[in-house]
């Protein structure tokens, strides 16, 4: 692009870019902040990385651009242009700056990626990118690779509410015909049309009832794969896991949402895996209010 490789153009349009889109930005030290960010633009025309790694910068919004200035001008990474930057790390650490988690998710490409591949999932794919599932979007490629890498064909899920978990497993579980029995107090009329709409009715048992009443048939006799998010507190939460525990196969999996936002969620797992010493595998994962995967093993 012309444009990228125009330092002149970067520094008359770069940094008025930056001051619209940061106009809250102190103004103690304005010259010294306009020369920093010359010298950053002009970096960011002459290296094509930059430009790969950072290419939202292009159109002015410069936050994880300023991030990585401020940690190589802190010498937070190694990186050649240490000695460029290092005069101006203090304009680029009082700079307004984002997450790196705020990096623009390649959605398209995703998703293009996902029909090319053996395991396409454009229903979840779907899910992961709607308002509603922001508070386990991030989770649901982790449900579906369980499913479909370890081959989890009896699924059990406990607390549907309106389908986000519920059809991430159902279609990662078409792939492999497995079956996903789900259990909620409320009817989930939500969740049942958006399964219905995504075709996977067929894979798919819906139960209507307090969790802990229920007695095979309704539960299958062995679970391959067991997904908690229902009411997040101690006692509820850990009885369950005592309860379904018992329809585990060695090797199954159980999954656990909330397990960072819910402390009753943590304490029930603890308490779990600690009344079974070296039965459970644990891992954790702590973005997105939290994942607890336990792998179960019959004996010791």
């Amino acid at each position: 692009m012309a444009i990228l490789s125009n330092a002149r153009w970067w520094l008359s349009n770069g940094y008025r870019c930056l001051r619209q889109w940061w106009a809250g930005w102190t103004r103690t030290d304005e010259k010294k902040t306009e020369a920093a960010m010359a010298v950053l633009m002009s970096l960011y025309a002459s290296r094509p990385d930059l430009q790969e790694v950072y290419p939202e910068a292009r159109q002015g919004n410069l936050g994880r651009l300023v991030n990585w200035a401020t940690g190589v001008s802190h010498k937070g990474w190694n990186d050649s242009s240490y000695e460029v930057l290092k005069p101006w790390a203090s304009s680029y650490a009082a700079a307004p700056s984002v997450p790196p988690e705020s990096a623009p998710v390649p959605w398209a490409t995703a998703w293009r990626t996902s029909q090319a591949a053996a395991n396409a999932l454009p229903v979840t794919f779907e899910v992961m990118q709607e308002r509603g599932s922001a508070d386990i979007s991030n989770h649901l490629m982790t449900l579906c690779l369980l499913v479909r890498e370890f081959g989890l064909k009896n699924i059990v899920e406990l607390g549907t509410r309106d389908g986000n978990s519920t059809l991430a497993l159902l279609e990662a579980g078409r792939g492999i015909d497995a079956h996903v029995t789900s259990v909620d107090v409320e009817p989930c009329l939500a969740a049942k049309r958006r399964v219905q709409g995504a075709g996977l009715l067929d894979y798919w048992t819906f139960v209507q009832a307090d969790d802990m009443q229920l007695q095979p048939p309704q539960i299958p006799v062995t679970i391959d794969l067991l997904f908690v998010d229902t009411s997040h507190l101690y006692a509820p939460t850990l009885a369950e896991l005592n309860k379904y525990s018992a329809y585990l196969r060695d090797g199954s999996w159980i999954a656990l949402h909330d397990y960072v936002s819910f402390a009753g969620v943590n304490r029930a797992v603890h308490d779990f895996v600690t009344s079974n010493p070296f039965r459970v595998r644990f891992y954790s994962f702590m973005h997105q209010n939290g994942l607890a995967l336990l792998r179960w093993q019959q004996r010791a």
